[in-house]
């Protein structure tokens, strides 16, 4: 008995949707460990230099001649200022880029500028292990900071592109624990191989995103994000409706970074000067954040925009009360653990917030905008408020913080109106 043509036809069509069938189960495994797993990169690239301020302030003292290590347009760059700069342009690689790199992820396609963020990270990241120069070094956390952007900008816009409502808010739930979780592993055996094993060391940790680029390529499916290439952009004119959230993220992450900003000016002046006392008091809060990332997606079905918002102010202004009005490392740590209660949610419920109401074609912009806004807050931190802890004592700041958060956070409670936008469940 012959087989025919069609016969044959028809199993070759079978087999080869079979094929299909488990690449595409392949890439959609791939893609939810690339959405989930990317943005603990963020995190990293803010963390390695915790430890290693001081070493490093040493490495560019040793290139330093007459107190100087290189000059900007005449601005002299010294040892102490050179370190600081590792840290700052990378934020300022975040906020700067944001709107620009959501752009750019809604023309090319999101799942395509993951894999080359990725790509530039690892090498942005581990040239610190072997770059001698510290211009070289300080190009490379711009660098790092503009990746990093990326790298998140692309992972939540998928999450809002593949997911909605419950299962939006659990993916976006699971990120954040995840990012909390590396966090306060990573500040612990950042410090350690730092000891162990030199400052360069831990720049090492930013190789990890070779392999993480490897399963972005395999998450990244030909043709899935066509229409985006082909779509028109809506230009900023849709996003219009959100600028009141922008706004208030600037004096909301005021708030919310006090604790990372002037807690070791509090700690020093209770008796806890060590940073090996320090980092510790300073890193459990990342437990705190772990358990209300987890408890965010039930949250999010329950309890309405206002009411969570309302909520996370609360908890920051009871904490920024416990270190004001506490003395003592009992109460600073009581105060830490408070904060990380309210930093846990305040990531998903913000990303989930902007998901919900952008226009899908500017997801990638609506986040990178809320980046932009997030870390002009974090920059404006000590520009606003060390000369007023100067002024008035290091406890008295946390306390004054406090009152004016609680008060933002009883009148949010009690008008109607939120500057978050339709009162809703978010996961409704």
């Amino acid at each position: 008995m012959s087989i025919s043509e069609a016969d044959m036809a028809g199993t070759n069509t079978l087999a080869m949707t079979r094929e299909i069938a488990q690449s595409t189960g392949w890439r959609d495994k791939a893609a939810v460990i690339a959405m989930i797993g990317s943005p603990i990169f963020n995190i990293l690239a803010l963390i390695v230099m915790s430890p290693i301020f001081i070493p490093v302030t040493k490495y560019f003292a040793d290139h330093a001649t007459n107190g100087v290590v290189f000059s900007v347009l005449g601005f002299p760059i010294t040892p102490e200022l050179g370190a600081q700069l590792m840290v700052t342009l990378l934020n300022i690689g975040i906020m700067f880029a944001g709107p620009l790199l959501g752009f750019l992820a809604e023309r090319l396609g999101y799942s395509k500028l993951l894999p080359i963020a990725l790509a530039i990270y690892t090498v942005a990241g581990g040239a610190g292990l072997i770059i001698d120069s510290p211009q070289g070094l300080l190009l490379s956390r711009l660098a790092l900071g503009l990746a990093a952007a990326s790298i998140s900008i692309c992972c939540y816009s998928l999450v809002g592109e593949r997911y909605k409502g419950a299962d939006r808010a659990r993916m976006l739930s699971y990120q954040s624990a995840l990012i909390m979780f590396t966090g306060l592993v990573g500040l612990f055996a950042s410090g350690w191989v730092a000891s162990a094993a030199g400052w360069r060391a831990p720049f090492a940790v930013y190789l990890f995103g070779f392999p993480m680029f490897l399963v972005a390529l395999v998450a990244m499916r030909p043709g899935e994000d066509a229409h985006q290439e082909k779509a028109v952009n809506p230009g900023m004119g849709v996003l219009l409706p959100l600028w009141p959230l922008y706004l208030t993220l600037i004096p909301f992450n005021i708030i919310a970074y006090m604790t990372t900003v002037h807690l070791p000016f509090v700690l020093a002046t209770d008796g806890v000067a060590d940073p090996k006392y320090q980092g510790p008091i300073m890193a459990t809060s990342f437990l705190m954040n772990i358990m209300t990332s987890l408890l965010y997606g039930r949250i999010a079905a329950k309890v309405s925009k206002r009411w969570i918002f309302a909520a996370i102010v609360a908890i920051f202004a009871t904490s920024d009360l416990i270190i004001g009005l506490g003395h003592g490392w009992v109460a600073m740590t009581l105060g830490t653990w408070v904060a990380g209660l309210a930093g846990g949610l305040m990531t998903p419920f913000f990303v989930n917030t902007i998901l919900n109401r952008a226009p899908e074609a500017a997801r990638a912009t609506a986040i990178g905008l809320m980046y932009t806004m997030m870390y002009i807050g974090d920059f404006a931190n000590p520009f606003v408020l060390t000369p007023l802890r100067h002024q008035i004592g290091n406890h008295e700041v946390f306390a004054l913080v406090g009152v004016v958060a609680a008060v933002a956070a009883l009148l949010q409670a009690l008008s109607r109106w939120t500057p978050l936008g339709p009162d809703t469940r978010q996961t409704a």
